[in-house]
């Protein structure tokens, strides 16, 4: 919960004050948008999560080939087919777009555990589509955030200016 990520952050901040390390927090937000993870991704990423892609495929491609949507206009009624894009409150949606962005973590996760062990950086809590990167300097959030840009991008994720 909120609450629960709100306790980690004091609770960091404490310890580098009880400890006089100085910290610097780095809050990463991605833009969520279905249509720009690219779909080859994300059939890597179940392939590496050991889930049956087959059911992505037909789970994204079924709702789209038959969905329509029905208007009148001076009482004829008119049948428009939805093509490509993501149905409001589509359930699959945020699970399409927090899978590339587990293995973009994942896939910077050798180099954090390198940063942790000489105490320069750690990626701390996750929620949904933000986290928080605490570091001891400014030079090597940039660093991870450059990485995280450039890993982002291989799956078609990209990352919030406004919020980050």
């Amino acid at each position: 919960s909120t609450v629960d990520h709100i306790f980690a952050v004091t609770q960091s901040i404490e310890r580098g004050r009880e400890y006089r390390v100085s910290l610097c927090l780095l809050f990463v937000c991605f833009k969520k948008a279905f249509d720009t993870v690219k779909h080859n991704a994300v059939l890597k990423v179940l392939s590496n999560q050991r889930i049956d892609h087959t059911v992505y495929v037909r789970t994204s491609k079924d709702p789209l080939t038959r969905s329509h949507t029905e208007i009148a206009l001076f009482d004829e009624p008119i049948k428009i087919r939805v093509g490509r894009g993501v149905k409001q409150r589509d359930i699959c949606s945020p699970k399409v777009f927090t899978c590339p962005l587990e293995d973009v973590l994942w896939n910077m996760k050798m180099t954090v555990y390198r940063l942790r062990s000489t105490s320069n950086a750690l990626i701390c809590k996750r929620r949904g589509a933000c986290f928080l990167t605490i570091a001891e300097n400014l030079q090597t959030l940039q660093g991870l955030l450059n990485e995280l840009r450039s890993n982002a991008k291989t799956t078609g994720l990209e990352i919030h200016s406004g919020k980050t």
